[in-house]
């Protein structure tokens, strides 16, 4: 990757360290939230199972219930030195510098310095993205996954965007192709397991650079991803894919006590605990992985039959959570109402008002052929709330992508059209 003009400034690197350094110290140590708790409590227990005070299958299986990826990762910095939270932060606000280095040096060679620059600064300044990489969710690392992307050319399927201008040596061109094919199948293996949405990304590899090619850049994930499955399926001794959590994501989706107006039982906690209270009757008494296969086994039937039953009622909820997913970030102006006990609907108008202008923006990218890509990629990895839980957390790692088909679609415009 060049490194020639992926930073314009040592000025401008220290200034973003001091930033992310101080927001740090101030706010990035709050008491942990929701999975936040339940990522440290694996690398307490993988410790505890290192030193014997645990079993081991049991730490391990922790890993299997969400994002194995991120809850390893965390895990492992986490059991060795009991300050799991604080590095993991650390090492999300490195991953926040550099994914705006990485859009900015795409972005400038089709676009210009200017507009590069700005959406850089937007994905460095953004809320809503500073407050994840203060957080324990993975949205900072699939954000940095995602604009790798974007110098790996996986989406693009054009040998411009996927190598190094050709030289005269055949045989480095021909060992620069190999590289990158590699960097790609591997990024393109690993992230489903960051994030299972990823895994929908692979039909546009497969339409962008043809069968043969495809076939080469995703063997690395079919090995991974299926080898994975397998061995998550026959420990737990039913059907699995990726992690545990898909079929209760889509039982929460799919349910009698979904409330009026809602598309899933997703920050319900009323009405989630009728769903509970179900499960726990389902499976009385379980521990272990009986207790996750019970789980497993009920949450397909339950929302199997919720769908059968009610159709219309299953599209019904479906659109909704494509909205739900769409909407301006709650997250944040929760959190901040949280810490000072007062409402906070002056930044919930703000961060609606970027959200809504962003999106605008990036629809702009349908003049451009790269922008229309990066839009369809955008809209493929949202596809799950059809069947499973929707939220905004889900499509805040496209921002650098809806960024890149903004500033390609304001690029296309000051240029007449072929």
């Amino acid at each position: 990757m060049p490194t020639r003009g992926l930073v314009e400034s040592r000025r401008e690197l220290l200034l973003l360290a001091g930033l992310h350094t101080a927001l740090l110290a101030l706010w990035g140590q709050p008491e942990l939230l929701h999975d936040e708790a339940d990522y440290i409590a694996q690398g307490t227990l993988l410790r505890a199972s290192v030193l014997g005070d645990a079993p081991l299958p049991e730490a391990l299986g922790r890993l299997t219930l969400h994002n194995p990826a991120y809850a390893g990762f965390v895990a492992l910095l986490e059991a060795p030195t009991g300050i799991g939270a604080s590095l993991t932060r650390l090492l999300q606000c490195a991953a926040g510098i550099l994914s705006g280095l990485l859009l900015r040096s795409w972005l400038q060679p089709r676009v210009g310095g200017t507009a590069a620059n700005m959406a850089a600064w937007l994905l460095w300044l953004h809320p809503t993205l500073l407050f994840f990489r203060l957080t324990l969710w993975p949205v900072s690392f699939t954000l940095l996954g995602l604009c790798l992307f974007l110098h790996q050319g996986g989406l693009l399927g054009r040998d411009e965007d996927n190598v190094s201008p050709p030289s005269d040596d055949r045989v480095a061109d021909s060992r620069n192709r190999q590289t990158k094919t590699r960097r790609l199948g591997w990024l393109l293996a690993l992230l489903p397991l960051l994030t299972p949405s990823a895994l929908l990304l692979w039909p546009i590899v497969v339409s962008s650079h043809g069968l043969a090619k495809a076939a080469k850049i995703l063997r690395f994930g079919v090995v991974l991803i299926v080898g994975w499955s397998v061995l998550l399926s026959v420990a737990v001794g039913t059907p699995a894919f990726l992690d545990l959590s898909g079929p209760r994501n889509v039982s929460l989706a799919n349910h009698p006590a979904i409330s009026e107006g809602r598309g899933s039982l997703w920050g319900d906690p009323s009405a989630k605990a009728s769903w509970s209270a179900e499960l726990a009757a389902a499976c009385p008494g379980e521990s272990g992985a009986a207790a996750k296969r019970c789980e497993l086994q009920w949450a397909r039937s339950n929302a199997t039959q919720t769908i059968l039953n009610d159709p219309t009622g299953a599209l019904h909820r479906a659109i909704l959570r494509v909205a739900e997913t769409w909407a301006p970030d709650r997250f944040l102006p929760r959190h901040l109402e949280g810490l000072r006990g007062s409402p906070t609907a002056g930044i919930q108008g703000a961060l609606a008002l970027l959200h809504g202008v962003l999106v605008l923006m990036a629809l702009l990218g349908l003049r451009h052929p790269l922008g229309r890509r990066l839009l369809l990629a955008s809209l493929l990895w949202t596809l799950p709330v059809l069947l499973a839980v929707g939220f905004t957390r889900l499509r805040i790692p496209l921002t650098p992508w809806l960024l890149a088909s903004a500033a390609l679609g304001l690029a296309g415009l000051r240029t007449p059209r072929r």
